[in-house]
């Protein structure tokens, strides 16, 4: 027979803070007592049971029926011993010889392994500084039996309504944050913290699912603080000022939308390793990645991240609230998911290759401030994944990690180079019509992306071995030529380097200059960005140097050509049919005009050619360039109408602008406007 549940809302029961959180589960807990089929779930972060019972019988059973697990301090000899002796040898003797509910008190709060591990939890032992977490449950457990004011403090904790009065309580402000001495400022005025007796006790009963075992060690990554589930580090100083500031690490409390009985959720915590690719998660960001993978338990819906650091005092530390992460509900069909884009620099691939920081402002290794930042990024973007400005900050700063590393030689010798991005990167990055400024930046860092000499090795100390990315040794190589100085000067720079790396052919003792593979596209652009950037005036060329770093960290091979509403240009100016006079001598692709080759013989564009032209441009002696680049159209047989237009060109713009790729048949389109048509036969009447 089929029994009809009742779903009860428990206001006061929320994901603020959490002791909140923990309540919870201590509810779920309680009120499976009273009856099995009680089931407990989630919605817009308040607590709900489903059950045979109303939420008034429930409080009824609450303050006359149940009763609370006792939280004892049973080790605290044995723990006093092994911290002299550093071991946890006293300790896992005294266990051996307790109750069932003692062990399961214990677990919660200490595991003994080579060294006694604490839950942060419970702080060291069930002591967070001053603050006795047995005391405290003593103390809640006596005014919860307290008829006079129980009841309306029970509805206080469960339902969210103020009561009149509440005892003070000193021993809760690790969980419940608003129960901390609230202090006037300047002044040594304080107002001590009140909290219902049932919201402590309720959480501690909770808080013991969180069970840890020496299982959970069980990797060679592992670390003593993931022996806890869904415990994870804290994250990396960010700054040199936050080295020393005590933080115990973070909880990542699971959210489940699907009415659950406490047996699952208990099973919940007893697995509630997340993981990541193939391995337990124990970093934030790993934790980030993992919910956003569903790479977690089955069931969970959200992350709640709750970081453990100290605040006011330097004794206690406190449960900050953070981020709400949410768990992927299915794969998606049309783009790689984004944790898959992740996992290409978390882990030993390369985030864990960057330094960690020192622990103490004592300690003799340096601030690096490498990780930190990277970490809070990825959090970012497992936030929102479908924010384009969190992967636009990311690749930014995995550009600027780069660079850093690249440019120190202790670095280099511990640190390996970003391995090749997908191109996924870009469009999540960019999820709409990028600007003309990107696109142009991601044409040129693609320059010779299918060769073993792609754009990234001009901007970072690289090479490129069987399609990875390693750091050039011993140390950066002279063709590492990109700079943050006047950005004209990076891209000429740019430019002609790859221009002087082309191949040499070395026959019969005489060297001859073959096609420009260095200038070879995965990438053509519009005419209309073309245009723009030989126009001053309209475009911004500082975003095109900004943005060349990160995108030469994407694989790009195959793409063609960007999404994009080009500007179809039927007349052009000046400057771009200028531009078009010369860039067949820098053009890689096959070229036809006028139904025949370009180039005559066959072959392409030659490197030796288009450095002297080159270099005419960047030094402005146009008329030079043009008289130059006269004679390799009349050597090719292609006779031209008129000489270029030379007045109000910006010679190093255009020169710079040579090396942006466009597609045959839009450079054929503007080149013929310079070759006299072609004669055709006569048929005579």
């Amino acid at each position: 027979m089929n029994t009809t549940l009742k779903i009860s809302s428990f206001p006061g029961v929320r994901t603020d803070c959490l002791g909140n959180y923990l309540m919870a589960l201590g509810l779920l807990n309680a009120a499976t007592q009273k009856s099995a089929l009680t089931r407990g779930f989630w919605r817009t972060g308040v607590f709900h049971l489903a059950a045979d019972y109303s939420d008034r019988e429930l409080v009824e059973f609450l303050q006359t029926e149940w009763q609370p697990s006792r939280y004892l301090r049973w080790w605290s000899q044995a723990q006093k011993l092994d911290t002299k002796e550093k071991s946890s040898s006293h300790y896992l003797a005294e266990r051996a010889i307790r109750s069932i509910n003692e062990v399961r008190s214990a677990d919660s709060t200490i595991v003994g392994l080579t060294r006694n591990v604490f839950n942060p939890l419970f702080g060291t032992g069930g002591n967070i500084g001053k603050r006795n977490l047995e005391s405290a449950w003593v103390e809640a457990n006596r005014l919860c039996k307290d008829t006079k004011n129980s009841v309306t403090w029970l509805k206080a904790s469960l339902f969210g309504i103020e009561a009149s009065e509440t005892p003070p309580f000193t021993n809760a402000g690790t969980w419940f944050v608003y129960n901390n001495k609230a202090f006037n400022s300047g002044l040594n005025w304080y107002r001590e913290g009140s909290l219902s007796p049932w919201s402590f006790l309720l959480a501690m009963e909770g808080a013991l699912l969180v069970r840890g075992a020496s299982s959970r060690r069980l990797g060679h990554r592992t670390r003593p603080y993931a022996v806890f589930p869904f415990i994870s580090q804290s994250l990396q100083p960010e700054t040199e000022n936050e080295i020393g500031q005590k933080a115990a690490g973070e909880f990542w409390a699971p959210l489940w939308d699907n009415p659950a009985t406490f047996g699952e959720i208990r099973a919940l915590f007893q697995r509630g390793l997340a993981r990541l690719g193939g391995r337990a998660a124990i970093a934030p960001h790993e934790f980030a990645v993992a919910a956003l993978a569903r790479g977690t338990d089955a069931g969970i819906s959200k992350f709640v991240r709750y970081e453990l650091r100290q605040t006011t005092s330097s004794q206690v530390y406190e449960a900050i609230p953070r981020n709400t992460f949410s768990v992927a509900r299915g794969n998606e069909t049309q783009r790689i998911h984004p944790s898959q884009l992740l996992l290409q620099i978390t882990g030993p691939g390369w985030l864990d290759r960057l330094p960690f920081e020192p622990t103490t402002r004592q300690s003799k290794k340096r601030f690096s401030g490498l990780r930190g930042p990277i970490e809070r990024l990825i959090l970012a973007v497992a936030e929102e994944p479908e924010r384009g400005e969190s992967w636009q900050a990311l690749m930014l700063r995995l550009a600027a990690t780069q660079s850093r590393v690249d440019h120190n030689i202790e670095f280099r010798k511990s640190c390996i180079a970003v391995p090749p991005l997908r191109v996924a990167w870009f469009h999540r990055a960019f999820p709409d019509n990028p600007p003309a400024e990107i696109r142009v930046a991601a044409a040129l860092a693609a320059l010779g992306a299918a060769t073993e000499y792609p754009a990234i090795c001009n901007i970072h100390g690289v090479k490129i071995t069987k399609r990875r990315v390693d750091f050039s040794r011993p140390g950066r190589p002279q063709r590492a030529v990109w700079h943050d100085g006047q950005p004209l000067a990076a891209l000429l720079d740019f430019v002609q380097r790859r221009l002087i790396d082309s191949p040499i052919d070395y026959q019969e003792g005489r060297n001859r200059s073959v096609s420009l593979d260095t200038l070879a596209a995965s990438i053509h652009l519009p005419i209309s960005d073309i245009a723009a950037f030989i126009d001053p005036h309209d475009f911004d060329i500082e975003l095109v140097q900004r943005w060349v770093p990160p995108l030469a960290l994407i694989k790009w091979q195959g793409i063609g050509q960007l999404r994009t509403n080009p500007v179809d240009i039927h007349s052009p100016e000046a400057d771009l049919l200028l531009w078009a006079f010369f860039k067949p001598f820098f053009h890689c692709a096959p070229l036809d005009v006028q139904g025949r080759p370009f180039f005559r013989d066959g072959g392409g564009a030659k490197a030796g050619f288009a450095r002297q032209l080159f270099a005419l441009l960047r030094h402005g002696m146009l008329g030079e360039a043009t008289v130059l680049a006269r004679s390799g159209y009349e050597t090719q047989g292609l006779p031209l109408i008129t000489p270029p237009v030379t007045a109000g060109v910006s010679t190093e713009r255009l020169a710079a602008a040579l090396a942006l790729p466009i597609s045959p048949a839009d450079l054929a389109r503007l080149t013929e406007r310079w070759i006299q048509p072609a004669k055709t036969k006569m048929q005579v009447q």
